[in-house]
């Protein structure tokens, strides 16, 4: 798959050249909304170990964005797995860069079996983003 971002839209296609998805540009403001409504909601139910398990109508609103995240859709700058457009999220900023391996919240969440853990790890995930400004 590959993304092409076009004005205020990143549209995604397969490896056979056809678009399966087109999303428009976030802005920060809706980036944040959309995060800490998925994160509460995953705070609230810490028996949900994916997102993919989230409720239909809160899964498809982040669904087609970059590792099903608003803000990787927001700060991501290209594929590579060590991107430079991480430096300006705000789980990044506050020391839990998500490609840091067991030392971010979104991995302890995304990798415990351990509902209370899961628990722990989202809520710290919105405390982050509630604390960011935009």
């Amino acid at each position: 798959m590959a993304n092409i971002i076009k004005g205020d839209m990143t549209i995604t296609f397969t490896e056979d050249s056809k678009p399966i998805s087109v999303v428009e540009k976030l802005t920060e403001k809706e980036a944040k909304a959309i995060t800490l409504e998925v994160w509460r909601y995953l705070r609230d139910h810490p028996e949900i170990d994916s997102k993919v398990f989230l409720p239909s109508k809160l899964f498809s609103k982040i669904e087609n964005l970059r590792n099903e995240c608003p803000l990787c859709e927001l700060f991501l700058e290209s594929e590579e797995l060590i991107n430079p457009g991480c430096e300006s999220c705000p789980l990044a900023e506050a020391g839990h860069k998500c490609q840091d391996a067991g030392e971010n919240a979104y991995e302890k969440w995304a990798f415990h079996s351990n509902s209370k853990r899961r628990k722990e790890a989202a809520a710290t995930i919105v405390e982050i983003v509630e604390r960011w400004e935009v």
